[in-house]
């Protein structure tokens, strides 16, 4: 999809806006984005989101830990 909103982009062809929040959405998701914004955000169920966002990025970044600390185990 990046792909193509480039070419598109370099064309001077109009970009489907649908497929432009698509694409930030699906990014969002990606990273977890949305879960670090809860973080920052500081409210009520900014602990829960803070756990969330940390199994997320040992996921990303060590996925054969992934499954230890999701069982609770020591990772």
């Amino acid at each position: 999809m990046a792909e193509e909103i480039l070419a598109a982009a370099a064309e001077g062809r109009d970009v489907d806006w649908g497929d432009a929040e698509g694409l930030a959405r699906a990014w969002l998701a990606a990273t977890a984005s949305t879960l670090a914004f809860r973080v920052l955000a500081e409210g009520p169920h900014a602990g829960t989101a803070l756990v969330e966002l940390c199994a997320r990025i040992v996921e990303l970044v060590q996925p054969e830990r992934a499954s230890v600390v999701g069982q609770g185990g020591e990772a």
